[in-house]
């Protein structure tokens, strides 16, 4: 099948986008499909040169759904980043070559729209990450109007969600059974139980809403308390950390899921609003390793992490909060180390890269 992997966010190795790509991309090659991946046209040469020997790649899109530009109106500017971006998207789209299929591995309104708005004969099969007014309270109504002008053009058009929670307001916008819950595309490592609590790992694209600005407060009070830490950050304007003895800074890594399960526990100290009803990345993949978390309460990921007993929850977006739980998490150590462990060995019947794929480009 000839597939064209579309990413407008895909622009540097930092944050969810290049690690969900690159794993489909080797998997649908790996599977026979002919791949060609779409990506930001500022898409830097170290992304370009992982795909290198894989799957062509075009740098394309000129709008990244993260990044609200300089020249962003206060009063028009949902309009603008929607309703124009999906033209303009729509237009980028004609530089694209005949495919079967249009993977979205990360889809946003203005893609969906931008979609309807050329009309391909080929299908369109898009996984969202995000609730509908995530970016802007606005943004649920053109979802709506993506879902609308879609069906008007009888677009081929799949959508799902790795993240339960995250779909149940999309369904007010589409019937239900259209709507899907898709494999989560991570294999993670062979588990083993972990018997004490040594190491935590702090993990992923590190920013305001992850809880970056408790860090050195955090990892200080981390190693004060004697443990050992791995604090691994893909967000390079960031900032940065000097190591210190028992303190161990990462960039971004090829293979996450072997540094987190070398943990053990992973600690994601992030803003209740943030993740109210949106899914973690770091907190599957921590499952799928087998190693417990800590998380903030009355979240997706805290929800997920109750309901298996692996791991603790923290009630406030504060440093004693979180240190609270993680103290909780070494009191309980053996019982949540034993469901992580227990969650992991039934990873591979529910989840992984080559089940998502497959859910994504399955009639």
């Amino acid at each position: 099948m000839r597939i064209n992997l579309m990413d407008g966010s895909l622009n540097s190795l930092g944050g969810h986008p290049h690690d969900i790509d690159l794993r489909v991309t080797r998997t649908l090659v790996e599977a026979g499909h002919d791949v060609h991946v779409y990506a930001h046209e500022r898409a830097d040469s170290v992304l370009q040169s992982h795909y290198q020997g894989l799957a062509p790649l075009q740098p394309l899109f000129s709008i990244d759904p993260y990044v609200v530009p300089d020249t962003f109106d206060g009063i028009a500017g949902d309009i603008i980043k929607n309703l124009e971006g999906a033209r303009v998207t729509a237009q980028e789209l004609s530089k694209t070559r005949p495919a079967d299929l249009w993977l979205w591995p990360s889809f946003y309104p203005h893609q969906l729209l931008a979609c309807a708005f050329f009309r391909p004969t080929a299908k369109v099969s898009g996984c969202i990450h995000h609730p509908p007014d995530f970016f802007s309270s606005q943004d649920t109504a053109w979802w709506r109007y993506g879902f609308m002008q879609s069906h008007s053009v009888q677009m081929k058009l799949k959508v799902g969600f790795i993240e339960p929670e995250t779909r149940y307001p999309y369904t007010q916008m589409v019937p239900d059974d259209t709507l899907q819950v898709f494999p989560f595309p991570n294999d993670g490592v062979p588990p083993k139980l972990h018997d004490q609590m040594k190491k935590i790992g702090i993990f992923g694209f590190q920013r305001w809403e992850k809880g970056f600005q408790f860090f050195h407060s955090l990892i200080g009070q981390l190693l004060a308390n004697g443990y050992e830490v791995v604090m691994q950050n893909s967000n390079a304007e960031a900032g940065s950390f000097n190591e210190q003895p028992g303190l161990v800074c990462l960039g971004h890594v090829m293979d996450l899921d072997e540094e987190i399960a070398r943990c053990d526990l992973v600690l994601a100290p992030y803003e209740l609003e943030a993740y109210r009803y949106r899914g973690s990345g770091i907190v599957m993949s921590a499952l799928a390793c087998g190693v417990p978390v800590v998380v903030p309460l009355g979240t997706a990921p805290g929800r997920l992490i109750e309901k298996n007993g692996a791991g603790m929850v923290f009630t406030q977006f504060t440093l004693p909060s979180i240190l609270a739980a993680v103290q909780n998490a070494r009191d309980s150590y053996p019982i949540i180390a034993e469901a992580a462990y227990g969650v992991a060995r039934e990873w591979k019947h529910r989840h992984g890269v080559t089940r998502f794929v497959q859910a994504m480009i399955m009639d």
